[in-house]
């Protein structure tokens, strides 16, 4: 598994916890599932800078919107 693998199942993995406290209200699940993809989302950039990838800008969006688009699965 790659840092973006690894990085989607963490989101993934999350999410489904989250989800699966029912004494969360709908506002607080948001809340804390957004704090927790914030923090991931820092921890897989500090992870690719530290890999020291160097990719074109459209190399970089074209991931990022793959990233984006595998997060609802």
């Amino acid at each position: 598994m790659n840092t973006q693998d690894n990085f989607i199942t963490a989101v993934n993995e999350a999410k489904h916890y989250i989800s699966n406290h029912q004494f969360l209200t709908d506002e607080q699940r948001v809340l804390v599932e957004g704090e927790i993809i914030q923090f991931l989302t820092c921890c897989y950039i500090k992870q690719v800078k530290a890999e020291k990838k160097e990719e074109s800008f459209e190399d970089t969006f074209k991931n990022h919107m793959e990233i984006i688009s595998r997060l609802g699965s």
